[in-house]
């Protein structure tokens, strides 16, 4: 039996529109069928190519913030590349990655070989889809001012939501506590003049887009 949710996220509102039995199914125990949460997926290999492509997008703004480089033009751009191993391996083993998530279930693992062996032959379109999305914007990296705490602390202390420092900042929650909504922008930039929000989207553009944006 599907619970309802504590919290309200966009993707829960459309899916509870369009098809309130999809939402219980993925929101259901089946602990016959799998020990993952609710109903198991159908994987299809356009659901998983974006997949990838988003994972490698946000792998490789990740390094350039890391790395300190704010803009799209730093001539340091293709240096970080060169260090990530270039974009077929960086979609390689995103790839392999994203497999093994799916490796547990049952759904998958029925057609896993003609997905696999499908995903791969469509890397070089997935490295296109990935060149294009990098170079479609700046991105106006900003490094964080704060200081970061090491591994071990941060693996030690318990996680606690606190407001933003300037900066970049990747898979960031959002919630709004008196409305009880909340939602994850991929990436997050605080400047002493404002803030940018941007969610990478690898299909069609719709009218939805705009209307996540507006929430977050």
């Amino acid at each position: 039996q599907a619970s309802v949710p504590e919290w309200m996220s966009f993707h829960f509102f459309n899916e509870s529109v369009r098809c309130p039995r999809s939402v219980m199914l993925q929101r259901a125990a089946y602990p016959g069928l799998w020990s993952g949460h609710g109903y198991p997926r159908r994987p299809t290999v356009s659901a998983l190519s974006g997949i990838i492509v988003h994972s490698a997008i946000e792998l490789i703004i990740k390094s350039f913030s890391d790395a300190g480089i704010e803009s799209m033009d730093d001539p340091r751009t293709m240096e970080c590349l060169t260090r990530l191993g270039g974009f077929l391996s960086i979609l390689s083993k995103v790839l392999e990655r994203t497999l093994l998530r799916e490796a547990g279930n049952p759904r998958f693992q029925k057609n896993r070989t003609t997905i696999t062996k499908t995903l791969k032959l469509q890397l070089p379109q997935m490295r296109q889809s990935v060149q294009g999305i990098l170079a479609s914007r700046n991105w106006d990296l900003e490094v964080s001012k704060s200081v970061s705490k090491t591994n071990a602390q941060a693996s030690s202390a318990p996680l606690q939501r606190h407001p933003l420092s300037t900066g970049s900042h990747f898979e960031v929650e959002l919630r709004d506590n008196s409305l009880r909504w909340k939602g994850r922008a991929d990436l997050v930039t605080i400047t002493p003049n404002g803030c940018r929000i941007i969610y990478w989207k690898t299909g069609q553009e719709s009218e939805g887009h705009y209307r996540q944006i507006q929430l977050y």
